[in-house]
């Protein structure tokens, strides 16, 4: 036989095999951050998918019911008067945060009704009675005049905001925390976000800022979100329901976060933090001073530095950064490489803008040995800051479409043709872009997340990796 066709015979196989692995390791792998009830039998809640009695009440019911929030489609929702649990397990386990995440964000629908409370809320391996292990709650109290609520940790304080003018008992909401949970010495401080389903509201209100979470007041080893493993919703009144429980809206791990520290009392260059800024359709470096530095100051609480320049917690700045009108700029650094195997997932950061006149920003990637792209999104608006024109925006990155970046530091900066998808490769360097500068940029709390692949993605990596290899085998043998 020539070796030719022990080659053709040994790859044929391989190849097969590996990509036969990499189907059926993929099949039943199914991503997800949202419980919503479907995979449960109309009737008790408690006994079903490891669902248990918490405190109180005369017992949750899963019902089939046609909400408005969901367009008229028939779905199943919980209703009842009880406060309920679950921990995780195989059938369905939410997206943890790691040991550094600052910053979390999670959500539900609700129809309040009349009754009472109707809140959501994560714990960390949460019992029948365990409210040392509760976290803080999110949600509406209508009962008792509050309206929509934070709650501290551990059934702590409640802090209240009224329902708006268009919102009645009977509107379905989503309700949203985003909280820091490195603010007031490790308390955290909670921002809740609200629409009203019912009326159809496409954008968030913030109806509470900064509001002390109180987690030190839980059991020491269930303090930071990072143990957090349970789901919990309680409701005063048989007429509330609930759907679409959030625990975490953003997938993998604070892998890179920079909160630009400056304690200096005077403005800093950038690359005191191993940033840089260019600017101009030519990609020129930002001159320092007035047109890029470090701020002295800002009012954002700082997230857990991880990966960035070490610092004090206590130094406190944000980046800023002039540029030409109308033409692009970046403001970047390559101070961490992000491990082979990992893969950007979500970015957030602070800007400032007036609230009539956004920036329009996106994140862009290095990719190692392929250049530069950038997406077509523009990062969204999650939440305002605690000073007024600070404003906190994401990328979801599993869903962003991309597109080529052509950015050489001195040479060209400008965006280029869209591409299938970010090609794999070790992200080294990373940062914000604006297409066509229109005012003075500032970045604040800068966090990048990710993933390690899960075996699958490696099986697929190696399908890959045999089929380059079967590629180059069939050129060579032709040219042969």
């Amino acid at each position: 036989m020539s070796p030719r066709s022990v080659w053709g015979t040994l790859l044929r196989p391989l190849l097969l095999l590996v990509v036969g692995a990499a189907l059926f390791a993929a099949a039943p792998a199914q991503a997800g951050i949202t419980y919503n009830f479907e995979n449960l039998s109309t009737g008790a809640l408690v006994g079903q998918d490891n669902w248990i009695h918490f405190a109180g009440g005369t017992g949750h019911q899963v019902i089939l019911d046609t909400p408005s929030h969901l367009g008229g489609q028939q779905t199943k929702v919980v209703t009842g008067f009880e406060q309920s649990a679950r921990t995780n397990n195989a059938n369905f386990s939410f997206n943890t945060y790691g040991p550094y995440d600052s910053l979390v964000v999670m959500e539900f629908d609700v129809l309040p009704s009349t009754d009472d409370t109707a809140t959501f809320a994560l714990g960390k391996d949460l019992a029948a009675g365990t409210t040392g292990r509760l976290g803080p709650q999110l949600g509406i109290w209508v009962y008792s005049g509050y309206g929509f609520i934070i709650r501290g940790a551990k059934q702590g304080t409640i802090y209240p905001a009224s329902l708006g003018p268009n919102d009645e008992s009977t509107d379905w909401y989503r309700v949203r925390l985003v909280a820091n949970v490195a603010a007031n010495g490790g308390n955290g401080a909670g921002t809740l976000l609200v629409k009203n389903l019912t009326d159809g509201e496409t954008t968030w209100r913030q109806v509470l800022t900064d509001k002390n979470l109180e987690l030190l007041t839980m059991d020491s080893g269930a303090q930071h979100p990072s143990t957090w493993n349970s789901l919990y919703i309680r409701s005063g009144g048989a007429g509330t329901k609930f759907d679409n429980l959030v625990a975490n809206t953003i997938t993998g791990t604070t892998i890179y976060a920079e909160f630009f520290p400056n304690n200096t009392g005077t403005s800093q260059p950038l690359s005191t933090v191993a940033w840089r800024q260019h600017m101009g359709n030519d990609g020129s470096e930002t001159p320092v001073g007035n047109m890029a530095h470090v701020a002295a100051w800002a009012s954002i609480p700082n997230v857990t530095a991880v990966n960035s320049n070490p610092a004090n917690s206590s130094q406190n700045g944000y980046t800023y950064g002039e540029g030409i009108s109308g033409q692009p700029m970046i403001v970047w650094t390559e101070e961490y490489a992000l491990p082979p195997a990992h893969r950007p997932t979500a970015a957030r950061w602070y800007t400032w803008y007036p609230a009539n006149d956004p920036l329009t920003l996106k994140l862009a990637v290095r990719i190692e040995g392929m250049g530069w792209y950038v997406t077509e999104q523009d990062a969204s608006w999650v939440a305002d800051g605690a000073d007024p024109g600070w404003r906190l925006l994401e990328l979801d990155l599993t869903t962003a479409a991309w597109k080529q970046l052509n950015f050489v530091p001195g040479s060209v900066l400008g965006v280029g043709a869209s591409v299938p998808a970010l090609p794999l490769g070790r992200v080294t360097a990373f940062g914000v872009f604006e297409d066509s500068y229109a005012q003075a940029v500032r970045i604040d709390n800068f966090v990048l997340y990710s993933v390690v692949p899960e075996p699958t993605s490696l099986v697929l990596l190696a399908a890959g990796a045999v089929g380059f290899l079967w590629l180059a085998w069939r050129r060579k043998v032709r040219v042969g």
